[in-house]
């Protein structure tokens, strides 16, 4: 069972506030993007359509489903900017302590549409992240 946790990604350094949206930049890709927006970005279908797709696409390495590790930590966090066209730009893996699923969640964000973050009726850039928390039990 997946679980996903979705928010704004806010621990860029530099930013300024536009009524409750925040610009800033972006350390990775160097470009000034929006870090809240008044409409978040969202994979095309929301947020249940997002979790059945994970669902069926992310596979827990080996290791995590033996049994013997009882330490996996389940939390798997990414960030990518969601561009004014919907487009994925700049992903990287913020938190995967296996090293293969971040991978994963980030391939298949990049094969999701996305709708853009708005901010005062315009389709804007925002860097986003979310969190995925697996169940690592056998079926």
């Amino acid at each position: 069972m997946i679980y996903l946790l979705a928010s704004a990604f806010l621990f860029l350094p530099i930013t300024k506030t536009y009524g409750t949206c925040k610009l800033g930049m972006d350390t990775l890709s160097r470009r000034s993007v929006y870090l809240t927006s008044e409409i978040e970005p969202q994979r095309e279908g929301g947020k249940a359509a997002l979790n059945r797709f994970m669902n069926k696409i992310l596979h827990a390495p080996e290791s995590s489903l033996d049994g013997h590790n009882e330490y996996i930590d389940p939390r798997y966090t990414v960030a990518f900017i969601v561009e004014a066209d919907g487009q994925i730009n700049s992903g990287r893996v913020v938190h995967d302590n296996t090293n293969q699923i971040g991978e994963q969640i980030l391939k298949a964000v990049k094969n999701c549409r996305w709708l853009p973050g708005q901010y005062n009726d315009k389709k804007v850039p925002v860097l986003y992240s979310f969190s995925v928390i697996i169940d690592f039990q056998k079926e």
